[in-house]
């Protein structure tokens, strides 16, 4: 075991397949996959002189996962609010978890497939299916690479060509590592097409509601109405469906950094609001003071003032000043966004 661990070295990532899981480690001669099974491994070795090309290609599996834990949790979500008892907290736990789920996922970043090329085939490299992990695995192997075929070039990978269409392609004779072959994929010669230009719609959207959501809180505070309450019900739902369709719609876009973390921050505020507000009902619950529906508790919560309630003041200035922190330099944001878009982009 210890000869193993001096020979080889395992790279970042772990793939995932049917049977079982997928790693790479560096060899001393060669790059090493496993396939790792039930009861059994399955072993194949690319010789680092064999190696002609190593191509990341950008896929929509981010995107496909994104759009099915928001599938899940936004149903949950709406059953937890108009569930009574037990149930809600059953149904607001399992909301929270797919909600946890579509923050982890957006979190590691965009996906991709990894391509080895040699003379005789091409493999697919399971393991590094997310970008920011093949970037760190492949800047592993560039040393073992140039060590048996020479210097490749003088920068090894462009971290911002995540946005165009092939990421990378690595190693090929005759290109800078990190510049796409052109002669190989004739279908990268219009690349910059493959930029999308977003118009900031689905960010506007998402901030308006924040500014509506803090103004219907503010209101809430000085008068007490069954309609504000539904309101804020309903504006709250809104601005969770808004942070997800703003997580997809960001998506291999030219929105900016800054913009880019106001959708994840909302996405926080979303789930901060579902957990106090989960809490504040099994407090009532535990109190006696429980009701038969979700209706009735929004009337009875609609008759409670904030300033008789430290804790329903102490959410309504949460709520308050969460959604102004993230509202309003969003839009600042937007608004520079939109000065600086290069004339005649089209948006997403």
């Amino acid at each position: 075991m210890a000869r193993k661990e001096k020979e080889y070295r395992r790279l970042p990532g772990r793939g995932h397949h049917l049977s079982g899981t997928s790693t790479l480690w560096l060899g001393p001669d060669h790059l090493l996959r496993v396939d790792s099974h039930r009861y059994a491994e399955d072993y194949k070795r690319f010789y680092y002189g064999d190696i002609q090309s190593i191509v990341l290609l950008p896929s929509t599996r981010r995107q496909s996962i994104l759009i099915a834990w928001a599938a899940v949790c936004v149903p949950l979500t709406l059953l937890a609010l108009f569930s009574p008892g037990a149930w809600a907290v059953f149904l607001g736990c399992l909301a929270g978890l797919a909600g946890l789920m579509l923050a982890v996922n957006w979190l590691r970043g965009e996906t991709c497939e990894c391509r080895l090329q040699t003379a005789v085939q091409t493999e697919v490299l399971r393991s590094l299916n997310r970008l920011r992990t093949a970037l760190k695995a492949l800047r592993l192997l560039q040393p073992r690479v140039e060590a048996i075929q020479g210097k490749l070039g003088p920068e090894f990978f462009h971290p911002e060509a995540d946005a165009a269409g092939p990421v990378s392609n690595l190693f090929e004779p005759g290109l800078t590592p990190g510049t796409p072959s052109r002669a190989a994929h004739p279908d990268l010669q219009q690349d910059e097409r493959r930029v999308t230009h977003s118009s900031g719609a689905a960010h506007a959207v998402l901030f308006s509601l924040l500014l509506l959501k803090a103004a219907t809180a503010a209101t809430d505070i000085a008068v007490n109405h069954l309609a504000l309450t539904v309101a804020g019900v309903f504006i709250y739902l809104a601005v969770a469906v808004a942070v997800v369709v703003a997580l997809i719609h960001q998506n291999r876009t030219d929105i900016g950094r800054f913009l880019r973390w106001h959708v994840p921050a909302s996405l926080g505020y979303v789930c901060a609001h579902f957990l106090l507000s989960a809490a504040y009902n099994a407090a009532a619950g535990l109190s006696g003071k429980s009701t038969d529906s979700y209706w009735q508790s929004l009337v009875a919560l609609s008759e409670t003032s904030a300033w008789e309630s430290p804790w329903l003041m102490g959410m309504s200035v949460f709520s308050i000043a969460v959604s102004l922190a993230i509202a309003i330099p969003g839009w600042l944001g937007l608004a520079r966004f939109w000065a600086l878009r290069p004339s005649g982009a089209k948006g997403a």
